[in-house]
């Protein structure tokens, strides 16, 4: 009966409620016995701090796919949509930073556990930053130290390396700290680049000492030249002409060349395959129109192969480039 009336109406339960409350008032109503000699800090803690740290890949795809697993053995086996292809990996632990580069000038930051892990497609990346129509994600790259040292940007006014180089389909080229996009961005990102009306990036990839930029254009022209003669700018901006176009012609392929071997494969509207690189074709200066592959027809694009798959090793230290011009 007692139950059954409390359970009737609420002013039954605050009465009993109020009672209990003095009852242990009244009982333990003696003097505090702890002496409070001196304040204690309180622990801060970070978001960082809850991340369980392990390594992970992370792949993505040319059709805005993205995914984390914690291993990837061979790319060719991954599960992909139909008509779409990997067109980059990344390794890193996951409290790592990880930038991806568009072709509209923005760059996005996450952190490698961001990334949801999946074993299917993965996910778009619209669920993970606020792209624009036509975005899309050409590249990404771990801040992990053991893959790429990014420390944070002092109070230099020179633009400090490490460096990446882009290049865009209108010819032009730039060179950038990549110190300013080490930390976590908002969805809507940061700007590297500010793109000339209808231009787009094609291609980023972060720069070394001594290193060579080839780009080619669909009327069959290459060029080749030092990479650090690409300006480094402050802040984002349109760039320098890389290679010379004329009319409509547009670059469709570019690549930085770390070694004489390494090459830029081309391929025509008449399926020929064209192999530049800095031992079939000299270095020129920049801004020219480069070496003409062939006389007729044009270039559709470039011959992809499988991005090679990361390692983790020791942290990289950075060689200082030369000076930017």
């Amino acid at each position: 009966d007692r139950l059954e009336k409390l359970l009737k109406g609420t002013a039954a339960r605050w009465k009993l409620i109020r009672a209990e409350l003095l009852e242990l008032a009244t009982e333990y109503a003696d003097k505090r016995r702890t002496r409070v000699l001196a304040s204690v800090d309180e622990p801060s803690f970070q978001a960082e701090d809850f991340i369980i740290e392990e390594d992970a890949m992370l792949l993505l795809t040319e059709q805005g796919w993205v995914k984390r697993q914690r291993e990837i053995r061979d790319v060719s086996t991954t599960r992909l949509r139909e008509g779409d292809r990997v067109i980059d990996l990344a390794a890193g632990s996951t409290k790592s930073a990880v930038a991806f580069f568009s072709n509209q000038g923005s760059c996005y930051v996450c952190r490698m556990v961001d990334i949801p892990a999946a074993t299917g497609y993965g996910n778009p990346v619209q669920t993970l930053f606020k792209l624009d129509d036509g975005e899309k994600l050409i590249r990404a790259l771990c801040f992990d130290p053991r893959v790429l040292e990014v420390p944070e940007a002092s109070e230099d006014a020179e633009p400090e390396p490490p460096l990446a180089l882009a290049v865009t389909r209108q010819g032009q080229a730039l060179r950038f700290s990549l110190r300013h996009h080490r930390d976590v961005s908002t969805k809507s990102g940061r700007k590297y680049a500010r793109l000339a009306e209808g231009d787009q990036v094609l291609y980023v990839d972060v720069m070394k000492t001594g290193d060579y930029v080839v780009a080619a254009s669909e009327s069959g022209h290459a060029l080749i030249c030092r990479a650090d003669e690409v300006a480094v700018l402050a802040s984002a901006g349109k760039g320098v002409m890389l290679i010379k176009l004329e009319g409509n012609d547009v670059v469709v392929g570019a690549r930085l060349l770390r070694t004489k071997s390494q090459e830029l494969k081309l391929e025509n509207d008449k399926g020929t395959v064209y192999e530049v690189n800095v031992r079939r074709y000299a270095a020129a200066s920049r801004g020219g129109k480069g070496h003409q592959l062939f006389k007729r027809g044009k270039l559709t694009g470039v011959v992809h192969d499988d991005p090679e798959l990361p390692t983790l090793g020791e942290a990289k230290s950075l060689t200082r480039p030369p000076k930017p011009n």
